[in-house]
């Protein structure tokens, strides 16, 4: 008969194998992920900035001892980016743009109509500084709508027939 320590040794050697596969599993799903999201090919083809981005990114929404946190199972259920303190100023770049991008064409009309005063760009400024703790630069908020909205604008007049 097996004692009481061999048993429990055993048991726990297989609970942390079974913890172990998990964690790689996740980190896969991870990369891919970020992979799938940023469109890169090869890590290796990116510049050191881009491959620093990049793994700083996998490392909020993984973690090496625990697996996925609470921001890479929001990434990964959601595929939507999530930012922490820690994102990089090009993260948060393109989040803005992807959020102003999906709804590009009430951002335009509001403002043609004269009828805004800022008040869904203010409310995602303010959404994005509450996920990141700090506050964002008005100048860079500005940048980064005209290049959301000129780009918009752009393929509306391209699209536009004239008979």
């Amino acid at each position: 008969m097996r004692n009481y320590a061999s048993v429990y040794r055993n048991s726990k050697k297989v609970v942390n194998e079974a913890k172990t596969i998990d964690i790689d599993r996740e980190h896969k799903e991870i990369v891919e992920a970020v992979r799938k999201e940023f469109g890169v090919v090869s890590f290796n083809q990116l510049s050191e900035a881009e491959r620093i981005n990049c793994r700083n990114m996998i490392l909020e929404y993984w973690n090496p001892t625990s697996g996925l946190t609470e921001a890479g199972k929001t990434f990964l259920n959601e595929s939507k980016q999530v930012l922490t303190d820690k994102s990089s100023d090009e993260n948060i770049k393109r989040y803005f743009q992807r959020e102003v991008r999906a709804d590009a064409t009430n951002y335009m009309y509001g403002i043609l109509s004269g009828n805004t005063n800022g008040q869904s760009t203010l409310h995602l400024k303010t959404e994005i500084e509450k996920m990141i703790g700090r506050k964002l630069s008005p100048k860079d908020v500005k940048e980064w709508l005209y290049e959301v909205l000129v780009k918009h604008l752009q393929s509306k007049i391209k699209s536009t027939k004239l008979n």
